[in-house]
């Protein structure tokens, strides 16, 4: 059998043009001085996965910022305009779509090619796109220190979770035994 790749693994794409942006966050209810401080940055973005969890990543002046989620699993998330909202992300192939649930409800599906990302924001009746291209080696972000850090805590996580599986299954056993010698 032929396994699938994801032509996003290992890439890192970097924002070169916007379309209906501003509209966009106008929408979101983000003010001028906002927008306009928006529109002046060129953030780069990668998706990166540790077995069943992902890692949204997007730097902005030298300064990431993690989303991790598992796909289909509800979470809450303060976005970077400072709204609290209900988030889900699916995964179609190579496109991600991300839901947010909140005051005002917006998608963000995010299309991975070879050689660029297309990321198209919709808020009521209001779209803006944003295109994205690869940025080779010697243009990326050395983010090894962070995937290494998400790395470790992720599997962290999963130990943690294991065990308290094992403590929840002992504790049912002692439970179950309890229960017969009652009878």
């Amino acid at each position: 059998m032929i396994k699938k790749i994801n032509c996003w693994e290992g890439k890192q794409y970097q924002l070169v043009t916007s379309d209906n942006y501003d509209a966009y966050m106008k929408e979101l209810g983000m003010g001028l001085v906002q927008r306009k401080l928006g529109n002046t940055k060129k953030p780069i973005v990668m998706l990166h996965k540790v077995e069943s969890t992902h890692n949204l990543i997007t730097v902005i002046d030298e300064k990431p910022t993690v989303l991790t989620f598992k796909l289909g699993k509800e979470f809450d998330e303060e976005t970077y305009d400072l709204r609290n909202v209900k988030t889900t992300f699916n995964l179609y192939d190579n496109t991600l779509v991300q839901e947010q649930k909140g005051v005002v409800c917006t998608k963000i599906t995010r299309e991975f090619h070879l050689n660029r990302m297309v990321e198209q924001s919709v808020i009521n009746n209001v779209a803006g796109s944003r295109v994205f291209h690869v940025l080779g080696e010697d243009e990326s972000k050395d983010l090894t220190e962070l995937l290494e850090k998400l790395e470790n805590e992720q599997q962290e996580k999963k130990e943690e979770n294991k065990e308290a599986k094992q403590k929840s299954e002992a504790k049912r056993e002692v439970e179950r035994v309890v229960n017969q010698l009652v009878e």
